[in-house]
């Protein structure tokens, strides 16, 4: 489960169509539908390697959403102030990968609080 940075740096890389091969690539709605629509504004458009929804559309990823309970569940394991620093994506992955083990998928972030956290709820 990648997040925006994720995808945008391996789309930069041109290593992003080579995940897309070799692995099931799930997304968090927010992700999907918000944070990656922020690459590119200059040209007023995403790329078409990594428009997400038109990914999702053709099969070559899947969008998954967390329930509402899933986020109380991570909202409540930890204090505000540091679930403050985590953005609403990756606070939606890190909800999917607690309350949905049998997902078995990795969890892939640059942000440092991100990881702090997926380490705090046990998933390394």
């Amino acid at each position: 489960m990648p997040d925006a940075n994720v995808i945008i740096e391996s789309y930069e890389l041109n290593v992003w169509h080579t995940l897309l091969e070799r692995v099931t690539v799930l997304v968090p709605s927010i992700i999907a539908a918000d944070e990656s629509l922020f690459f590119y504004p200059e040209h007023q458009k995403i790329p078409d390697a990594i428009n997400l929804r038109c990914l999702a559309e053709s099969n070559k990823i899947e969008i998954i959403e967390a329930s509402n309970e899933e986020f109380r569940e991570i909202y409540s394991f930890f204090d505000r102030s540091f679930i403050g620093q985590i953005h609403a994506g990756e606070s939606e992955a890190l909800g999917l990968l607690y309350c949905r083990p049998h997902l078995e998928h990795h969890f892939c972030s640059s942000d440092a609080a991100a990881i702090k956290a997926f380490a705090m709820l046990g998933l390394c």
